[in-house]
């Protein structure tokens, strides 16, 4: 087995490097795109939020508790949400910014409730709880796609998205004002937009699906190109052969994938402060054994096609000489 493992990496090493080299730039890309897209999300909030304001948006809120005014709100509120009239917030009123407010914290927030009271209710006590939960990098929201459709309503088109995705992922809606507006600044009396800032926890799955495509085509290429008619002369065993290609093509890549999703999770804390990380390292597991278990199913059907075509090959009588056999495409 390790002599078969050894003359295909011998055959394959150049391609076998080219895969490892393209899932490693995916998982630092990956990594790289997700902390850019926080950092953004981080100097969108500080020239648009302050303690101050915070609080008066807080007091204003709480003052309209059981007034009809609350009950116009919710109406006009629950329209947005059901026609998405426009994608600008128009005019800087108090009621506008306190819909931006809520919506930072969960864009479906009036989906669930009629109640003005309750909706409120999500603002938390104080501006650094605020802060904590509109930054928040990974979130324990599970969005199903009717409510990612209804909240894309009050997202511009400029939203920032990252390589690979998982159902941990997270997004915000941050104000952005036009900078050739005169009046431009936080909630300038123009209006303002709502920006989404995605933020994504890789598990590796659009690397392994990568991989998968990759490997297929490396199966079909040796098979046209005889290299599984060499290494059967070479190692008189079909399965091992098989079986060295799938170490090549597919495993080791899936464990690369894999360990730069892990380290990704590990070097966030490195990266952006604690408190605004919210992801459970048995969460990330959880997905990393389904992406294997994934990977494996794949990889067991492509072994399979494989070792039916040494078999043939092995009993065949078709080998060539060993010195006019092509090993490369």
């Amino acid at each position: 087995m390790r002599h078969s493992i050894k003359l295909y990496y011998q055959l394959r090493k150049v391609s076998i490097w080219t895969i490892l080299v393209i899932v490693t730039i995916f998982g630092l890309s990956s990594m790289a795109l997700n902390d850019a897209s926080w950092y953004q999300a981080r100097n969108a909030f500080d020239r648009h939020f302050d303690a101050r304001h915070y609080y008066d948006i807080q007091d204003y809120a709480n003052s309209l508790v059981g007034t009809k005014k609350a009950e116009k709100l919710v109406n006009d509120w629950q329209k947005k949400a059901a026609y998405g009239d426009t994608e600008k917030f128009k005019g800087n009123s108090q009621s506008n910014q306190l819909f931006l407010y809520l919506s930072t914290i969960n864009p479906n927030f009036n989906n669930s409730t009629n109640s003005y009271r309750k909706m409120i209710k999500i603002l938390p006590k104080t501006f650094a709880g605020f802060k904590k939960e509109v930054l928040q990098y990974y979130g324990d929201r599970k969005e199903s796609s009717d409510s990612s459709l209804s909240a894309s309503i009050y997202v511009s088109n400029n939203s920032v998205t990252s390589i690979g995705g998982s159902s941990a992922s997270n997004y915000v809606l941050l104000p952005i004002t036009a900078k050739s507006s005169k009046n431009a600044g936080p909630f300038n009396r123009d209006g303002f937009y709502a920006q989404a800032f995605k933020f994504n926890q890789s598990d590796g799955m659009s690397s392994v699906l990568l991989i998968i495509l990759i490997g297929a085509i490396f199966f079909l290429i040796d098979q046209t190109h005889w290299i599984n008619a060499y290494m059967l002369q070479r190692t008189k065993n079909g399965i091992q052969v098989a079986l060295a290609k799938t170490f090549w093509l597919f495993f080791l890549p899936s464990v690369l994938a894999i360990f730069w999703a892990v380290f990704e999770y590990l070097t966030k804390i490195l990266l952006i402060p604690g408190e605004f990380i919210k992801l459970h390292f048995s969460w990330l597991l959880q997905n990393e054994i389904i992406v294997l278990e994934f990977a494996t199913i794949l990889v067991a059907v492509g072994l399979l096609i494989d070792s039916f075509s040494a078999l043939f090959l092995e009993n065949s009588t078709l080998f060539l000489p060993l010195g006019s056999v092509s090993c490369w495409p």
